[in-house]
């Protein structure tokens, strides 16, 4: 395997009238500064480590891509967004040079300059010039032991500076889950206040544990962090702000946390002693979406960034310098996700872990804390939300909170070791954990409600009954149907008109959603495989439609056939069942993550980039695309006639399609909560809200005795 990112000793690069600074991913050539993405700056460093050779595809899929397979069209877009960046005024000659049916290779020659030995970081060392080539043909295999040598220590200090090791192949490692083990676990109370406990933060020593916490009658949260050993509590927070932990730094003695100002929509990342009292201070202006990180070193901030590519629903892993305020990438999510999502990070291993949320399903990474040695762990069909790690067994944990399930990774073997399902009527939400034996949770601290909104007046009806959780919701005549998760297993409910259970009628091991077929006997489940259609009278299979990719969404249209939208191999395709010849086409709609109808031959998407698009299936082409306001949990849409339905989470807008002035505003929820779905029935909304209730934080202990 070859080398992709130069070590910490290298300062500069020097090609062409391009100069590069590795730490900061920036080319500079005197008069333009361009900012690489990670994809492009790792590219760029192998083609130059690696200048003595071609570089065919099939390398750069081994060691930069590190993935079995890479599309022809991903590799092209990306040199030639490469060519480009290296394109200036100054720099006008070829930098990266295409062999026909070889390969790449790096057309001039790179210089490196390194720091001083003394101090790698310090600023103003020495610079010490030393040609990576000695020969002008770059493509000619070079004999100069000098040459053989500088490459030789790249590749030893990469190698002995991040301690672990993971081939290619290693990444793609297929893993299997282990058999579940039944375990009790005492459940003991760490909290005694009412109110509402959340985002638990543990410190790396794992002696405290950071948390936001609403008091009951109250509708602010305050900054909380406890002591482990003594119980102790500090807490800061003002009335009219919003207080929430964000990370700790690597050493556990700064706390970082959000204060946020609803009113007037402004967030801001400061720093807390963990004392509370020797400094507190602000750092930077931030987005109001939950984030995480960690402090590294004295300076620096690694943290979870929305917005990225422009994209309310992508993120992206950054690291910040807190003198400079200068930012650059450690990760690049494909626009085709929901992004990257720091979970830990080991100032042993100077590696950060993270979550990559595709559609449908998580991937569990880890990478230098300046985005170098980039690994695929694991595949996981459940979100990961936080994970630890424990020195003592080099393995990470983490847990599925509202099933009770524990996942212990091990960074030796690469596989899962241990697999627990804790016993108990008890279901939680944010969660910490010491070792696999010891668990910090808080109780799930909200109840699910099915409210109705009437489009015509505009009234919204809450129904009496509260479900503790439901996965998904769809009306049918004179009720609904709710998926719940039961004891493990996804269990279908119908429901009267008030919310009280009729009956259970379905009940799975897998998740699934649900949407009822208006005005006929039917009912679709969405499975992340498959397609199941049921008669709900008789409640027989009808249909199962296996379909190529992951399920990201599906719908039943005007006619009785499916819409549906799968992701496979980092692309979303869009197709259409036909229950009449039992056959699937394909939609030419780019990027949907949610494809329905407004009519026979006229389709409405929602795309990757925010937008709704109207296509016209005679036309062959689209005849609206539509922005969407800012999302602040996720996009949801349905259609009404030719009326299009969105909810941000917290409002509901109307969209004319048809009009110049197509969005309008309808509804803003009245009370503390989030609209989780909405789906259009007989004139009205059902509309899926999740309310906060009080809770409590909890240590959970594995009683071993019990086992025996």
């Amino acid at each position: 395997m070859n080398e992709v990112n130069f070590p910490r000793k290298v300062k500069e690069v020097k090609f062409g009238e391009w100069t590069l600074d590795p730490r900061r991913q920036c080319i500079s050539d005197g008069e333009v500064e361009r900012e690489l993405e990670p994809l492009l700056f790792n590219i760029l460093c192998y083609l130059a480590i690696n200048c003595d050779q071609i570089i065919t595809r099939q390398d750069l899929i081994d060691d930069v891509w590190r993935q079995n397979y890479v599309d022809d069209n991903a590799i092209n877009r990306a040199m030639s967004e490469l060519r480009k960046v290296l394109k200036s005024d100054r720099q006008k000659g070829t930098i990266v040079k295409t062999h026909y049916r070889k390969g790449y290779s790096f057309f001039v020659e790179p210089i490196v300059i390194y720091h001083e030995e003394s101090d790698v970081y310090e600023a103003s060392a020495t610079k010490t010039e030393v040609p990576l080539v000695i020969e002008t043909d770059p493509l000619k295999p070079k004999n100069s032991k000098f040459a053989f040598a500088a490459i030789f220590s790249f590749v030893l200090i990469c190698l002995v500076g991040f301690g672990y090791f993971y081939s290619a192949s290693e990444e793609n490692k297929q893993h299997v889950i282990p058999e579940f083990k039944n375990k009790h676990y005492e459940e003991q109370a760490l909290s005694w206040m009412d109110g509402q406990y959340n985002i638990l933060l543990l410190s790396p020593d794992k002696n405290y544990a950071a948390f936001s916490f609403i008091p009951e009658g109250q509708d602010k949260s305050y900054l909380v962090v406890k002591d482990l050993r003594d119980g102790k509590e500090q807490r800061v927070g003002e009335a009219k702000f919003h207080y929430f932990p964000m990370g700790w730094a690597s050493d556990s003695s700064f706390l970082f946390y959000r204060v946020i100002d609803v009113a007037n929509k402004s967030c801001k990342v400061w720093r807390i002693s963990r004392d509370f009292s020797s400094s507190n201070s602000p750092l930077f202006d931030c987005e109001l979406r939950i984030t995480f990180g960690t402090g590294v070193g004295d300076n620096s901030f690694i943290y979870t960034k929305s917005n990225y590519r422009n994209r309310d629903e992508l993120s992206a892993l950054v690291n910040r310098n807190l003198l400079t305020g200068e930012e650059f990438q450690i990760t690049s999510p494909n626009i085709n996700s929901h992004g990257d999502h720091f979970l830990h990070y080991s100032e042993a291993l100077d590696s950060v872990f993270f979550e990559r949320r595709q559609l449908g399903y998580s991937e569990l990474y880890m990478t230098g804390s300046e985005g170098g040695n980039l690994v695929k762990l694991y595949e996981s069909k459940s979100r990961i939300w936080s994970a630890n790690y424990d020195s003592s067994r080099n393995t990470l944990i983490w847990m599925q909170p509202f099933e009770k399930k524990i996942y212990e990774y091990s960074l030796t073997s690469k596989q899962l070791i241990n697999t627990i399902q804790v016993l108990g009527e008890s279901r939680y939400s944010s969660y910490q954990s010491i070792d696999w034996k010891n668990m910090l949770v808080v109780g799930y601290p909200y109840l699910h409600q099915l409210n109705e909104l009437d489009i015509e007046s505009l009234t919204f009806t809450e129904l009496q009954k509260e479900i503790a959780y439901h996965r998904s919701s769809s009306p049918k005549e004179n009720g609904y149907f709710a998926v719940a998760v039961e004891n493990g297993k996804s269990t279908l409910f119908e429901l009267d008109l008030e919310g009280a259970v009729v009956a259970s009628r379905l009940s799975v091991e897998e998740p699934f959603d649900v949407e009822t077929r208006k005005g006929f006997d039917e009912i679709l489940l969405k499975f992340q495989d498959r397609l199941e259609v049921y008669n709900t009278q008789s409640w027989k299979l009808e249909e199962s439609i296996q379909t190529s990719g992951r399920v990201i969404s599906a719908e039943f249209l005007h006619n009785g056939d499916i819409a549906y939208v799968t992701e496979n191999k980092s692309k979303n395709k869009a197709f259409i069942y036909s229950k009449a010849s039992d056959l699937v086409s394909t939609l030419p709609v780019q990027d949907a993550l949610w494809l329905s109808s407004i009519s026979k031959d006229l389709y409405v998407s929602l795309s990757t980039k925010d937008k709704v698009e109207v296509f016209d299936r005679n036309l062959g082409e689209s005849i609206a695309k539509i922005p969407l306001s800012k999302a602040f949990s996720k996009h949801k849409l349905t259609v009404a006639g030719n009326m299009i339905y969105h909810t941000d989470g917290y409002n509901i807008y109307q969209i004319d399609y048809q009009s110049k002035q197509s969005t309008k505003l309808i509804f803003t929820l009245p009370s503390q909560g989030t609209i989780k779905g909405i789906e259009f029935h007989e004139g009205k909304l059902l509309v899926d809200v999740i309310k906060p209730i009080n809770n409590h934080l909890f240590q959970l202990k594995y009683e071993e005795t019990a086992e025996h």
